[in-house]
């Protein structure tokens, strides 16, 4: 197992900050939270790129989003203070993670009660902002991956949990954990209906009879960042697009299949369910080069 005073992170936990092999200033308390103890809290993962993080506002903008679908308590200036609380992050960190890192940003409901379920009268939430420096992605991500289409576990479109990133991730965790069993890397998830709606970590696209397909928002599944940001890039060119549900007989015609994601970018698999796909894969070349081409900001 890697130790913590070699992975070169930045911690920012309610206005204590540390770098990986310091002593943390307030980990006791997570003990305590009920992230820790419910897996009650919601998050959001993104990149900083050449000291900058990338979609900034489109990540907060969803975080915010998720928050109010859960209720949870966040202040007025909540957007200011994440936004403040990272740039100290980054003035803080050490040169790798500035060129390319991975900001997670998580909030909780805070310290709970003795009560089991109940949240106190007067809740606090935790703000936990953490930076690691990421490997150059043909290392961390190969270019090619493999996917196994899960049976269980299954996406309920109907369900508030779906289409939201939240700390309580034992379902996703199952799914991969299938894929991996079978030899692939990662798990697309069907739903009750048995569409396919998303991998486990990202979005989905296929090239299906020259027109480029994606499955749409209303099957459950997470409103990506990095999705919306490849629609765009699709609606602006002269290439065909829809969303329309995929089944999977539909990926036996597609010609390319590639996934989304913040941090690993856009990758093209190599095969489904052992099942190689064409080893050409020139829109998700083309949108990976785009996406790279992003400039961070706040």
């Amino acid at each position: 197992m890697e130790s913590l005073a070699t992975t070169g992170g930045v911690t920012w936990l309610n206005g204590d900050i540390w770098r990986d092999g310091d002593t943390p200033a307030a980990g006791a308390t997570l003990f305590q939270d009920r992230g820790f103890v419910l897996g009650d809290g919601i998050f959001e993962t993104l990149v900083v790129r050449r000291g900058q993080p990338v979609l900034w506002r489109e990540h907060i903008d969803r975080l915010l989003a998720t928050g109010a679908a859960f209720h949870f308590p966040l202040p007025l200036d909540f957007a200011e203070y994440t936004r403040n609380a990272a740039k100290v992050v980054l003035e803080y960190a050490d040169e790798p993670s500035l060129q390319l890192g991975t900001l997670r940003i998580t909030v909780t409901r805070g310290p709970g009660t003795s009560s089991g379920l109940d949240a106190p009268n007067e809740p606090c939430p935790t703000l936990m902002l953490r930076l690691t420096p990421t490997n150059q992605k043909s290392r961390a991500y190969p270019d090619r991956e493999t996917a196994w289409i899960v049976d269980q576990p299954r996406i309920d479109t109907n369900s508030l949990l779906s289409g939201h990133k939240t700390t309580s991730s034992m379902w996703r965790i199952l799914a991969h954990e299938t894929a991996r069993h079978q030899g692939a890397n990662l798990a697309l998830i069907k739903t009750l209906e048995g569409d396919i709606g998303e991998a486990d970590t990202a979005s989905l696209f296929a090239v299906i009879d020259k027109i480029i397909v994606t499955p749409p928002l209303n099957r459950g599944i997470l409103p990506s960042t990095t999705r919306a940001f490849v629609i765009a890039e699709l609606e602006a060119s002269t290439r065909g697009f829809e969303e329309r549900l995929i089944f999977p007989d539909d990926l036996d015609d597609a010609t390319e299949v590639f996934l989304t994601s913040s941090v690993a970018g856009i990758r093209a698999l190599s095969a489904i369910d052992g099942r190689r796909l064409p080893e050409a894969a020139p829109v998700s070349k083309w949108l990976d080069t785009n996406y790279e081409a992003v400039d961070g900001s706040f």
